[in-house]
């Protein structure tokens, strides 16, 4: 019986170490005090911090969120085992850059204690992204709005999509009236 338990016990770290080592996201595992006790390669990608350095630091002296908001909190309703949603956050990185970043947490339950298990996605290209498209909507708009001359855009069907002021101060009309 003891040698089944044994492969047992060798299964469940097996599949744990998998677990950790293999996704795509990083992996972060801390205690309820903030002791960052397991990390796996791709969270050392994205802090710029090594396993070693990990994993005598605590979740505190990288993640901005938890330095702002009441992590108390948060963590009080993950002993309670209740899931956390989706959470949008930023961690400071090694060389000082804000990663964005969204975590899913949840309580992991060790024969020792319960720890903190976090899949953490880096969406800093995607905010990245989102701020220039911004940029460029606002500088697209401007150009177009300001622009002296009368401008409409009309896609192949002939739909009118889109006209400025001064057409519409020509045809005396307005977006509304136009585009029903």
């Amino acid at each position: 019986m003891q040698k089944e338990e044994k492969i047992t016990d060798n299964l469940n770290h097996d599949n744990y170490r998998f677990m950790v080592t293999n996704p795509i996201e990083a992996i972060l595992i801390h205690d309820f005090e903030g002791n960052i006790v397991d990390v796996n390669q791709i969270t050392s990608e994205i802090t710029g911090y090594s396993k070693d350095e990990l994993l005598q630091m605590k979740i505190f002296d990288m993640d901005l969120n938890l330095k702002t908001k009441y992590h108390e909190e948060i963590w009080s309703e993950l002993k309670q085992e209740k899931p956390l949603s989706i959470d949008y956050g930023q961690l400071n990185h090694r060389d000082g850059k804000i990663v964005e970043i969204v975590t899913n947490n949840c309580l992991l339950k060790d024969d020792d204690q319960d720890l903190i298990f976090s899949a953490i996605f880096d969406i800093s290209h995607h905010v990245q992204m989102g701020n220039l498209l911004k940029e460029s909507d606002a500088k697209y708009k401007s150009l177009f709005e300001l622009n002296p001359d009368y401008t409409v855009f009309i896609n192949p069907e002939g739909q009118i999509l889109d006209v400025n002021n001064v057409a519409l101060k020509i045809w005396v009309t307005t977006w509304s009236i136009l585009k029903d």
